[in-house]
């Protein structure tokens, strides 16, 4: 079978907290929509409300889950007529696709990566910008998108 999938930080938290508060609140326990919505909505505002120390426990074991499943990923050989696609999930940081911690190779200065290189605007993109501004400046804000691009079209 195919591994199980990996559980989120807020799913560890949730299912700790959804189980102290049905302990709480044995009258929460009948599951109709309403009362697992107004559960869930609660959920969400108090894991907003978590400071990151509080979070951290949470995230260490999302971490350690996520490294599990591409593991067994790795090693999961499927029934025969079907292809095993790779994962569509990133490993998490500092890791490689099979759960090893990455290195960083010497010729590598620093982790941070280099600046983005950003080529030229064109000719035509300066001019809309150039003429954008002027539009703006006399306020004529009446110019939809596509108005506007005939008009940017007929100056150009």
């Amino acid at each position: 079978h195919r591994p199980r999938g990996y559980v989120s930080a807020f799913n560890f938290f949730a299912r700790d907290c959804r189980r102290l508060m049905l302990e709480q609140n044995p009258t929460l326990q009948v599951a109709s929509t309403d009362q697992n919505n107004s559960i869930n909505k609660t959920l969400g505002l108090r894991w907003k409300r978590l400071s990151q120390e509080q979070r951290g426990t949470y995230e260490e074991a999302a971490k350690l889950d996520k490294l599990r499943y591409l593991k067994e990923m790795e090693a999961y050989e499927p029934s025969v007529g079907f292809s095993k696609d790779p994962p569509r999930i990133n490993p998490p940081r500092g890791f490689n696709c099979d759960g090893t911690p990455k290195q960083l190779h010497s010729s590598c200065r620093s982790q941070s990566q280099p600046p983005m290189v950003y080529r030229p605007i064109s000719a035509y993109t300066s001019f809309v910008q150039h003429e954008s501004t002027y539009l703006s400046a006399k306020a004529a804000s009446h110019y939809l998108l596509s108005p506007r691009s005939r008009y940017f079209s007929e100056r150009w």
